[in-house]
């Protein structure tokens, strides 16, 4: 196999993988005829989705925001103890603090 055949095969694999894995799971459930309750097909998951597609760009606009928000709140704080930490009595606050908030 030639190097370029090779980086051709390494960029298609996880494509080829996840079309393998859906035309198995989509095969299971229509042979089994497993409950879509249970188990529903990938056909049906992605009907469902383009039929709630608002609400669920919705919902996963505002956890995108929350989450954006939780790390910049995150990184403040890690800043703010970072630079109070620095001197001795600081230190001792700093610490202080962090020990006590393990146990909440």
């Amino acid at each position: 196999m030639t190097p370029q055949n090779w980086r051709r095969l390494n960029l298609a694999m996880p494509w080829l993988v996840i079309i393998g894995l859906l035309i198995v799971w989509e095969a299971v459930v229509q042979i089994f005829a497993i409950a879509p309750f249970v188990l529903p097909a990938p056909t049906e998951v992605w009907s469902a989705f383009l039929e709630y597609r608002d609400p669920i760009l919705h919902n996963a606009l505002f956890t995108l925001r929350n989450t954006i928000f939780g790390f910049a709140l995150g990184i403040v704080f890690g800043l703010l103890l970072g630079a109070f930490g620095v001197g001795a009595v600081g230190g001792a606050l700093t610490t202080c603090l962090l020990y006590t908030s393990r146990c909440v």
